[in-house]
């Protein structure tokens, strides 16, 4: 873990350099790749030749945008190409843009002043992780073990030794980076408030980082957000996150998410019992706002048998019979004896089946996105064991009508329903 005193945008390393030299002298109709390759007032055209501006200044346009450099017929607000003046028109204020910025965003190294986007978009260049929890923490189905004891076992391979996304955190100021996720994170969180009151503190929010620079454009969490800070290894005596990030008197979040039966209620997540669920808007709970586009939401897409999801690189299998419910052994057998695809499948961890979580659902279906469990109301096993029962505790993904709840102390002999999971390609 890093800790240091400089501007976030020194630690991203990324900036806007501007180079200034001699253009060739370019006319109508001639190739170009920009505006400085052209001459007597053409811009380089999203067709790539040089043309009069008309409504097209000539910088690299993305939908609904104008390209690049505002001329007199104002833009709606996208992506400026990079190319920053003293009028921005909404897109990037001179950090490194995305290659999909929405207006707002810069995509990147944010500066001084802040454009009010939302810092980062993406992850990757394709997708986004969720990161592993960092404490290990295995079960053989009835005492706690060591992980590499347990892999050679019948309750093999667990979330314990799936750690390939380790966290990486670097604190910079009131800032905390998550290098994984590239989300920014407000490090000591507020005091618990009422849902209206946790909203409008982060929407309020200014934060400084190592050089004193400040941001806004912050916001509550999504539920996976929240479940991205978790750390499943640690025992409940304590929250379960990382030690960079500081703690209040409440183990209990507010996420950014609706309880989508119209009742009003509000989803939270719980550190201490690893639930979500969702409370009264009236009720308190503690504040820990993040800067960034929100993570893990959108369509699966079906291919070759399986469910990919475009924003973890996740493959979610359907295969395994799910009416028929088994115990943690069978649950861990029938993943690995899947083959299709040429995968390693897996039972998912609790913070994967965070990714798929959706809370736009209503009563009526199971609360994930696009799979298809065999029916809503049933608990799944995840590989996860609980830390505070060791040995005989594994959570389990309850896709209920009202929420998805993380049971704990669910002993290896209960008997749940399946689904696997592997590393996309």
């Amino acid at each position: 873990m890093k800790r240091l005193a400089l501007p976030l945008f020194a630690i991203l390393g990324l900036g806007l350099l501007l180079v200034a030299g001699a253009c060739p002298e370019f006319g109508d109709d001639y190739p170009c790749a920009e505006s400085s390759e052209c001459i007597n007032g053409k811009v380089c055209g999203s067709g790539g030749l040089c043309v009069d501006p008309g409504g097209d200044d000539g910088g690299l346009p993305d939908a609904g945008d104008d390209g690049g450099v505002p001329d007199g017929n104002l833009p709606d607000g996208g992506d400026d190409g990079g190319t920053p003046d003293a009028a921005s028109d909404g897109g990037d204020d001179g950090g490194t843009p995305d290659a999909a910025s929405d207006g707002g965003d810069d995509g990147g190294t944010p500066d001084g002043s802040s454009d009010g986007g939302t810092g980062p978009t993406d992850c990757t260049a394709t997708y986004c992780p969720m990161p592993d929890s960092p404490t290990e923490w295995c079960s053989n189905g009835s005492a706690a073990v060591a992980c590499a004891d347990a892999l050679t076992g019948t309750f093999a391979p667990q979330d314990g030794h799936h750690r390939s996304l380790m966290p990486s955190y670097t604190v910079s100021g009131q800032i905390v980076l998550d290098e994984v996720t590239d989300l920014w994170w407000q490090q000591i969180p507020g005091s618990p408030a009422i849902y209206t009151e946790a909203e409008s503190f982060c929407r309020n929010l200014t934060l400084q980082d190592g050089g004193g620079n400040p941001f806004q454009g912050w916001r509550l969490p999504t539920l996976a957000e929240l479940m991205s800070l978790a750390d499943w290894g640690i025992t409940a005596s304590t929250d379960r996150y990382d030690g960079v990030f500081g703690r209040t008197s409440s183990p209990v979040y507010w996420s950014s998410e609706e309880f989508s039966n119209g009742s009003g209620y509000r989803y939270v997540l719980d550190y201490d019992q690893a639930e979500k669920d969702n409370i009264l808007p009236s009720a308190l709970a503690a504040i820990r706002c993040v800067r960034g586009t929100p993570r893990w939401q959108g369509p699966l897409e079906w291919a070759n048998g399986s469910w990919r999801d475009p924003t973890t690189n996740l493959l979610w299998s359907d295969t395994v019979d799910q009416v028929t419910t088994r115990n943690l052994e069978e649950a861990f057998g029938d993943c690995a004896a899947l083959t299709e695809g040429g995968h390693a499948w897996r039972l998912p961890s609790l913070k994967e089946w965070a990714t798929v979580f959706d809370v736009t659902k209503t009563n009526l279906a199971p609360r994930v996105r696009d799979l298809h469990p065999a029916d809503q109301g049933e608990n799944y096993w995840s590989s996860t064991p609980d830390s505070e029962s060791p040995g005989s505790g594994f959570f389990n993904a309850y896709l209920g009508s009202n929420s998805m709840i993380f049971v704990y102390s669910t002993t290896s002999t209960s008997r749940r329903r399946v689904m696997c999971v592997a590393d996309g390609p």
